[in-house]
Parts: structure tokens; sequence; C-alpha cells
């Protein structure tokens, strides 16, 4: 059973890797990020992109920390409902 898991592991694998190198280069967005950095206020172009998108960033970590939040009063409510004597 485990040999059978490892091949079809190594067939997927090998499948996603010959997926990869067949796909066409995508043109990037470098050109348009540098283009931009004037406007930026800054001239190395990884602060800038980094710089730009800080609001995204800063929001996807809130909703973890809420969804961080959440998880811990619901583990505790089940904890608590589990165990009535305990408090």
């Amino acid at each position: 059973m485990t040999v059978l898991v490892g091949v079809g592991f190594a067939l997927v694998s090998l499948a996603l890797f010959a997926a990869l190198v067949a796909t066409p280069e995508a043109p990037g967005l470098g050109a348009l990020a540098r283009s931009e950095i004037a406007a930026t206020g800054v001239s190395n172009p990884v602060t800038a992109v980094l710089l730009d998108y800080r609001a995204y960033d800063t929001l996807l970590e809130l909703v973890v920390v809420l969804l961080a939040a959440v998880a811990a009063g619901v583990l505790a409510r089940a904890v608590a409902e589990s165990n009535p004597g305990v408090r």
C-alpha cells in the first residue's frame, strides 16, 4: 500500500512538473511596476511594491487574527460545554 501511495505521489509530481515546464512564460508586471516607481516616492522597486500593497497585507493579517479569535472562542465554548462542572 505504501508503495502505491509513493508511486501515485511520484506520478502526480511528474505531471505537475511537466505542466509547469510546458506552460508558456506569461508577460509579467515588472515593466508596469518599474514605470510607476516615481509615483510611489521610493527608488527601490521591491520597496515600492511592498508599500503599495501594505494595506492589503494589513487587512489580511487582521482577517487571520479575527479567525483565530473566533476559533479560540468556539473551542473555549466546546470545552466549557463538555465539562459543565469545571470553570
